[in-house]
């Protein structure tokens, strides 16, 4: 496609891609004793460099060695072995302990996410009342799901007091779910959800309401050190609510999670703050603890309850390591990788905000 004609695979044209089966493949693992690397008991180990083990078998084979194995490969299908291929000729003296040692220094490669995309916020926006001065937060609840303890949350028990008392008579009744047996008002509306104070705080204005904050774009990092002069760091979330409206958020936000604090006692980054450097998702970082203990990985998000992050393994992108606590670590460091697997600490970065960069310490309005 990419080939000018006469170039291409095409009648009198040049051959310049060769493919190779992945059942011949498959079984050159297994006869070089590679096969467990990828595969245990038939199922995919999940580890992300067998792509790379793949690559190497296909390399270490041309095309005449291809062509004769595959011949071998059918006869010996033919004659009903189960595992065909079982002696074939290593590429080199010590193949397969060369391989092994290769392997365990691979390291995958994976891009960095900078972009804000997703939802600004979630879908199902709560009701939002003022009660004794502070905000609380409804949502609504099917009576299927609700409990007995449920009852002493519903929306102005006072109010509802007739209503409180048709749902536990119904839930002491065993919750009949057929039409005639639900619960219902003296004038014969039938009862299907309720509001309930939820535990939820109020996140994303919208409507008069609330919705759920959408995924963190980015944490930001400063650091400060503290009394003993030992550096601790300080982490800002940031939200796509935050980065879509310039209106309302001129400038960056400024506080940094405090473990189990509401946000409006988070930690108001100042002068005395120096910002190191933007987590995205899958920036490549590395958390050194006040042990020494090192843990890389790939960054995949912080816990705006706790303050602790969860990193990724580089080769494994379903398996994680969750609830580093980050204020008290000895060192955290951020890391540039390329295509090529190549790491580069990241000494500084200058924090932006809507496209620019932004020093100022103040907090938004």
């Amino acid at each position: 496609m990419f080939l000018p004609q006469g170039q291409r695979k095409e009648k009198g044209g040049i051959r310049r891609v060769y493919t190779r089966p992945g059942a011949l493949t498959s079984a050159l693992r297994h006869a070089w004793g590679l096969e467990a690397l990828k595969k245990i008991d038939g199922k995919r180990v999940s580890d992300d460099r067998h792509h790379a083990l793949d690559a190497l078998v296909v390399a270490a084979v041309n095309e005449a060695q291809v062509q004769s194995l595959t011949k071998s490969y059918q006869e010996w299908e033919q004659q009903g072995y189960g595992r065909p291929l079982r002696e074939v000729k290593l590429p080199w003296d010590n193949f397969r302990r060369h391989v092994l040692e290769a392997y365990e220094e691979l390291f995958v490669a994976r891009p960095e996410r900078r972009r804000a995309r997703g939802e600004g916020h979630a879908a199902t926006i709560r009701q939002v009342k003022t009660r004794d001065e502070r905000e609380i937060v409804y949502e609504r609840k099917a009576v299927t799901a609700l409990k007995e303890s449920d009852l002493a949350l519903i929306k102005d028990p006072e109010k509802n007091a007739r209503l409180v008392a048709v749902l536990r008579a119904w839930i002491a009744a065993g919750k009949p779910t057929d039409p005639d047996n639900m619960p219902r008002m003296p004038n014969g509306y039938v009862v299907n959800k309720v509001r309930l104070i939820s535990r939820n705080k109020p996140a994303v204005p919208v409507r008069g309401g609330s919705a759920d904050r959408g995924e963190m774009v980015r944490v930001d990092v400063f650091s400060k050190p503290n009394k003993k002069g030992k550096v601790e760091w300080f982490l800002v979330p940031i939200y796509p609510h935050q980065v879509m409206n310039k209106k309302e958020w001129p400038q960056p936000p400024m506080r940094a999670v405090v473990a189990y604090k509401d946000e409006s006692e988070w930690t108001i980054m100042g002068p005395e703050h120096c910002f190191r450097f933007s987590l995205y998702h899958r920036s490549y970082i590395k958390a050194v603890k006040s042990s020494g203990a090192v843990i890389p990985g790939y960054f995949a998000g912080l816990h705006r309850g706790t303050g602790a992050i969860n990193l990724l393994l580089h080769n494994d992108p379903t398996n994680s390591i969750d609830g580093i606590g980050a204020k008290t670590l000895a060192n955290l460091a951020k890391y540039s990788v390329d295509r090529y697997g190549t790491c580069a600490e990241v000494k500084k970065e200058v924090r932006t905000w809507h496209g620019e960069a932004c020093t100022s310490h103040s907090p938004p309005d």
